[in-house]
């Protein structure tokens, strides 16, 4: 799996300064910040993942997700499903831009299924609303989107780079 941007379920990032392997993010670390991709600022975590992991089986694990919590405490101040898989994260003052395709979430991550419907979601930082939807050419590859100076940059699997702009 370190050849190749495809996901094992048991893959996730972690924001912290501790984890225990061991537990694949469960047990003594079940209140671990983790997910597939985080974004954050001074006082919120972002991501998209489970909310639980378990050693013994990725279906038992629930939706995916996107959620905020607040940096010490230990629940979401908000979490919510989306219509993909999520496969790039940025945060961009008061909105997150999710890019993503595939089926809808809860089903195993498989880079064969991250094939239709590719689109941007913007969403409100305060409570998970969708903010607004944007339909793209091809899925962006992993981790493949950028904020700057008003511009948004998302990479395409199918080489293209695409740039949305606030006006």
């Amino acid at each position: 799996d370190f050849l190749d941007d495809t996901w094992t379920h048991r893959s996730y990032w972690i924001f912290g300064t501790k984890s225990s392997i061991s537990t694949g993010c469960s047990g003594a670390d079940r209140k671990l910040l983790f997910g597939r991709l985080l974004a954050f600022d001074d006082t919120t975590v972002y991501g998209y993942g489970r909310t639980y992991v378990h050693w013994s089986s990725e279906f038992e694990d629930g939706d995916y997700r996107i959620f905020a919590r607040r940096r010490g405490e230990e629940k979401p101040a908000w979490s919510t499903t989306v219509p993909m898989q999520v496969r790039a994260i940025v945060l961009a003052g008061d909105v997150l831009f999710l890019a993503g395709a595939g089926p809808s979430p809860g089903k195993a991550l498989q880079k064969q299924d991250v094939s239709s419907s590719p689109l941007i979601l913007a969403i409100s930082t305060t409570d998970g609303t969708e903010l607004a939807r944007y339909p793209i050419a091809a899925p962006p590859i992993f981790d493949g989107m950028a904020a700057a100076g008003g511009e948004l940059l998302v990479a395409l699997e199918n080489g293209t780079l695409i740039c949305l702009t606030g006006e």
